[in-house]
């Protein structure tokens, strides 16, 4: 079997380091990841919910721990950050499409087994019904 390749996409990456701890700051993340400055530009105004209350957009994945930090934007790489549960089913729907991609492969090509069986029995069918 192949050895499962890790996500490349920033999400995924972000959702999995957000399984190994329960909080965290964006300086960590940042410097784990190594992210670039598009891709914090990116996390910080599309994927991090600034309200504490309210509906969060589908794009949110993560947001802030405390109420301080949306008031102390000038901190806000040091503030907590948790993850929000729709990055969890997200991440689940995405583990859920690897595998089922990975079962596609494989019976298709039982399937292309299965044919060629059918095909070989099919002409040696034909050739001892002829003798």
């Amino acid at each position: 079997m192949k050895k499962s390749k890790k996500p490349t996409t920033l999400v995924l990456k972000i959702i999995e380091y957000c399984f190994e701890k329960d909080t965290f700051t964006l300086s960590e993340l940042n410097e784990k990841l190594r992210l670039t400055s598009k891709e914090l530009a990116f996390l910080k105004s599309t994927l991090i919910q600034m309200q504490m209350s309210g509906v969060s957009s589908p794009n949110h994945i993560m947001r802030y721990d405390a109420l301080q930090a949306i008031g102390n934007l000038d901190d806000d790489m040091e503030a907590n950050v948790r993850l929000l549960p729709t990055a969890i089913f997200q991440y689940i729907d995405y583990l859920e499409v690897v595998e089922a991609r990975k079962a596609a492969t494989e019976a298709r090509r039982l399937s292309w087994i299965a044919i060629g069986i059918t095909l070989i029995i099919g002409i040696a069918q034909l050739y001892f019904s002829t003798c």
